[in-house]
């Protein structure tokens, strides 16, 4: 029966830790299998505790919660409170319609009436995976270094790192452009206005404080100067991918 519906998902699905709260038995051995084919890593429970000690070590990528849970909504709310990027689908009975509406306000995105199916549940799972990756990022990361463009804070680790408005208006805008030569021009545009002229100069006072933030010698592997040309946001392989909020701000190199 799964392999029916598996037929028509894509087998690139992301990988992604995904929360079934509630369906217990028979259904939620079916879910888990079944998210388990399309490359999700699906972790099972049924309390709210269970829940908590889940979402406190990370975000999920989805939670699927069965409405039929007597503590559904907070283990919504909860989910939502961990992160505003987690994908909520909740399972509910047809005739449960005010709880439906509280369960979309609490801050869920979709749900499957029952008797489940498990091909529909598939389908909102992968509608809610098209809508993510259209949706503007608001955490820019590599390595350890994190980029928060929602509460405009940045990170080393667990780490604030203490930047100035300017400072982190020019960290933004070379991790938006990875792998990429910003020019000191186009810098000086972004950040204080098109008359640039004459104030490349005060663009290298503010990446050698910037880089002292970051940690010098991490930050010169990350921020690498070209000469003649700019400065270049380097994520190396090792390091893994880089998400960044939204493309082209900032340009290349002139």
């Amino acid at each position: 029966m799964i392999h029916l519906f598996m037929n028509d998902m894509q087998a690139s699905t992301a990988n992604g830790r995904v929360l079934v709260v509630g369906p217990d038995g028979e259904q939620g051995q079916t879910i888990c299998e079944g998210l388990s084919l399309v490359s999700y890593e699906p972790e099972s429970c049924t309390t709210a505790s269970e829940v908590q000690e889940i979402l406190e070590q990370g975000p999920c990528r989805i939670a699927i919660v069965d409405l039929d849970l007597p503590a559904s909504l907070d283990v919504i709310r909860a989910v939502r409170t961990s992160s505003d990027n987690t994908g909520i689908v909740f399972i509910t009975r047809p005739e449960n319609v005010q709880l439906r509406r509280s369960a979309l306000m609490a801050g869920a995105d979709d749900f499957v009436l029952k008797p489940l199916s498990m091909r529909e549940l598939m389908i909102r799972l992968e509608a809610l995976e098209v809508r993510a990756r259209l949706r503007p990022k608001t955490l820019l990361e590599a390595g350890d270094l994190r980029v928060d463009l929602s509460t405009r804070k940045a990170f080393r680790g667990e780490r604030q790192l203490a930047l100035t408005p300017t400072e982190f208006r020019i960290l933004e805008i070379l991790m938006q452009n990875p792998n990429r030569v910003v020019s000191r021009q186009t810098l000086c545009e972004l950040v204080w206005s098109p008359e640039w002229e004459g104030m490349t100069n005060v663009i290298e006072v503010h990446m050698n404080r910037l880089r002292n933030k970051i940690g010098r010698r991490e930050a010169h592997q990350l921020i690498v100067t070209v000469r003649g040309q700019g400065y270049l946001f380097r994520v190396p392989e090792e390091d893994g991918h880089l998400e960044w909020a939204s493309r082209g701000l900032g340009g290349s190199g002139r």
